[in-house]
C-alpha cells in the first residue's frame, strides 16, 4: 500500500478501488507501490493485505484501477503489505530503488541490509554483489513458498535469516507456520547462521498490558528453538503498550535462555562424571 492520506475503514462487502496510478494522492482509491500490478489480477483475484488479516475479492479490473470487494471490515494504513496468492510476479528482484538505498546504507555505515521476499540464492548472490566486500551483512527475510523450496540454498547464501511469520502464513498455510519456522531454525542451526523471528509476538499487547498465555510459549518456543534474536512490529509502532511489550519479551526470553544454559551444564557435568565410572567399568570387565 501507497502513501494514503488517512486510515481507511471499509465494511463489508464496501468497494474498494486499488489503484498503480503513481499520481493517485490517496484519498479515494488506495494507491500501491506495485506499479504492474493490474496487469496480474483479474476478476476473483484475491488480494491480502496486513499479513493477510485483510481480505478483497477483485471484481474487475479498469485500466490501472482494481475495483475489489471488502469481505470482511477493517482498516487500511499506508505502507502495509499485499499479497495475492497463487500469482507470481514476473519482475526484477532488485529495482531501482533498492540499488540506491543500498549505496545509502554503505555510506552510512549500517551493519544489515534486509531483502524481503527472497526466493533464491540468487536473488541473494545480487544483493551482495551491490554490497561489495566489508559492506552490511544480509538477511534474507523468508516469508514464501518458493523460499521454502529453496531454503536450503537461501540459508547458505545468507548472513542471517528472519522468519516473517505473517507474510509466511500467506503465502504458504497457516497450520504449517510453527512447523516451517522450526525448520527454518533446525536448518540455520546446522549452518551456523544466526535467525530472527518476527510478527505477531505479542500481538494482543497492542490493546492490552499483559500477553496471552499463548504469546508467551511462542516466545519461549522460538528461543528454546534456537532463535538469536526476538522482532517486535506492530507491538512497538502502534500499539499502546510499547515499553510494556518490549519489558516482557526481554523477561521472558532472558528466563527461558538461563533455563537453556542450566540444562547445557547439567549435561557436561554429567558427562564429566561419566568418564572415571566408564573406566571404573573397563576395569572390572
Amino acid at each position: 500500500v501507497g502513501q494514503l492520506k488517512g486510515e481507511r475503514s471499509f465494511n463489508v462487502n464496501e468497494t474498494v478501488v486499488f489503484t498503480t496510478d503513481a499520481d493517485d494522492a490517496g484519498e479515494s482509491k488506495v494507491p500501491v507501490t506495485n506499479s504492474d500490478l493490474h496487469r496480474y489480477v483479474t476478476a476473483g483475484s484475491v488480494i491480502l493485505a496486513d499479513d493477510g488479516t485483510i481480505r478483497f475479492t477483485v471484481s474487475e479490473v479498469n485500466g490501472r484501477n482494481i475495483i475489489c470487494r471488502a469481505d470482511h471490515a477493517g482498516v487500511l494504513r499506508s505502507s502495509k503489505g499485499i499479497n495475492i496468492p497463487a500469482v507470481l510476479f514476473k519482475q526484477d528482484p532488485v529495482s531501482g530503488r533498492d540499488r540506491q538505498m543500498i549505496a545509502f546504507a554503505k555510506e552510512q555505515g549500517v551493519d544489515f541490509v534486509g531483502i524481503s521476499f527472497v526466493g533464491r540464492a540468487e536473488h541473494v548472490d545480487t544483493i551482495r554483489s551491490l554490497i561489495g566486500k566489508g559492506g552490511p551483512q544480509v538477511v534474507a527475510k523468508i516469508e514464501t513458498q518458493e523460499a521454502m523450496h529453496h531454503l536450503e540454498e537461501v540459508v547458505k547464501a545468507s548472513d542471517v535469516l528472519m522468519i516473517d511469520r505473517g507474510d509466511l502464513s500467506v503465502e504458504t498455510e497457516l497450520e504449517s507456520v510453527s512447523l516451517l519456522q522450526k525448520q527454518i531454525l533446525r536448518l540455520a542451526r546446522e549452518e551456523g547462521k544466526p535467525v530472527i523471528v518476527a510478527t505477531d509476538m505479542l500481538q494482543s499487547m497492542m490493546q492490552n498490558p499483559f500477553p496471552s498465555k499463548a504469546e508467551v510459549s511462542d516466545i519461549s518456543n522460538a528461543v528454546l528453538d534456537g532463535a538469536a534474536a526476538l522482532m517486535l512490529s506492530g507491538e512497538t509502532a502502534i500499539g499502546n503498550f510499547p515499553v510494556e511489550a518490549v519489558a516482557l519479551m526481554r523477561r521472558v526470553a532472558d528466563t527461558v535462555a538461563e533455563h537453556v544454559q542450566h540444562s547445557l551444564d547439567e549435561e557436561n557435568n554429567d558427562q564429566v562424571r561419566e568418564v572415571p565410572q566408564a573406566m571404573a567399568d573397563q576395569r572390572n570387565r
